[in-house]
């Protein structure tokens, strides 16, 4: 292989794990003792809430809706799987879907299907295997991490503590806390903070100073509990020449290897910046329109420029559907061991309910 075709291959490999190198980076920022509505904060697996619109100063998230209110979370599924809960809606438009660790759309919950309200539903991930206790929709993600982001429509500030009482009751509760009453439940306030963990520079910024060699370690660790869909297989097969592979630990990287991944690393946010500028120039009058967000299969560049420029758009009409695993008919499930769970192999994406995107 000439150096040159290595660094074509390393650039691939970055746009490819970009997703998901995005979203660990975004979930670690979540590094906080308790939610904290005003910092835009809060633990894993704890809702936190814009409780009004954004200003123009707001860069969090690309081109948030004027006339909607967010709720997200960090979603870790790799212990056992969390009860998601909402309110009576009324009238009001609502949609929650929940994205995957590779940012494709993988369940989606609205008005459009539930009408007024719904669940409370099962968010399970890749690893867990048992029946779904009575009473509960199952959600099906193939990744452990997870991002879910509730949006409710507001007609303005008089409306605001109408949709905050909304947001209050929209609830996630670990499977082993849950009795069936979510006002039984209080998230802990007191969750140990990593060290050095950086919450303040932007996401976006911590992955493009990656090395490739750095980026390439975390990727290969990110997949082992955040597997590839088995559609990745052909491009897989090629980047292992890279030594990227799901929880690979390769010997010691050839001069020439590390060099192409570093090539990669600064290769990859050139790449994108001039894909979104020949994509946004290509239309005449003004108007740029972008379809099957969502479920990009295996375009990985489409889904690599998504992730930079409008990460957590929703405009597919259907969550990505891919095989499911099959119903389990084992014994009741069981509250967890402290040990953590291995994920199965192949990432499947069911078909969910879903309503249209805001």
């Amino acid at each position: 292989m000439t150096d040159e075709s290595r660094e074509e291959l390393a650039t691939q490999a970055w746009l490819y794990g970009y997703p998901l190198v995005t979203a660990a980076v975004k979930a670690a920022m979540t590094a906080v003792p308790a939610r904290d509505d005003e910092r835009r904060k809060a633990p894993v697996n704890q809702f936190c809430s814009m409780r009004s619109t954004p200003d123009a100063d707001f860069t969090e998230v690309v081109s948030p809706n004027a006339d909607t209110l967010y709720s997200s979370a960090w979603l870790d599924l790799s212990d056992q799987p969390l009860v998601l809960t909402l309110p009576d809606f009324g009238d009001r438009f609502w949609m929650v879907p929940v994205l995957d660790a590779w940012s494709d759309v993988c369940a989606v919950v609205g008005r459009r299907t539930h009408g007024s309200s719904a669940g409370p539903f099962l968010i399970a991930g890749p690893s867990w295997s048992q029946p779904t206790p009575p009473g509960l929709t199952l959600l099906r993600s193939p990744t452990a991490t997870n991002w879910i982001i509730a949006r409710y429509a507001t007609s303005g500030p008089s409306d605001f503590p109408a949709v905050n009482r909304l947001q209050d009751a929209t609830r996630l509760i670990p499977l082993s806390e849950w009795t069936g009453d979510p006002d039984t439940y209080a998230p802990p306030t007191d969750v140990p903070v990593p060290a050095g963990a950086d919450t303040t520079t932007p996401p976006v910024d911590q992955v493009h100073a990656l090395g490739g060699r750095e980026y390439a370690t975390l990727l290969n660790r990110l997949m082992v509990d955040n597997p590839p869909d088995p559609a990745d297989a052909p491009l897989l097969g090629r980047l292992a020449k890279l030594g990227i592979v799901p929880g690979g630990s390769p010997d010691e990287p050839a001069a020439e290897e590390i060099a192409a991944l570093d090539a990669g690393a600064r290769r990859g946010p050139e790449t994108l910046r001039d894909l979104l500028a020949r994509a946004e120039s290509a239309n005449a009058g003004g108007w740029t329109v972008h379809r099957g967000l969502g479920d990009y299969g295996t375009d990985y560049t489409k889904r690599a420029v998504f992730t930079r420029f409008g990460y957590g758009r929703t405009s597919t009409p259907t969550p990505s559907t891919r095989t499911p695993p099959p119903t389990p008919t084992a014994a009741p499930w069981t509250a967890p061991t402290p040990t953590s769970c291995t994920s199965t192999p192949g990432r499947p994406r069911p078909s969910t309910a879903s309503g249209p995107s805001r």
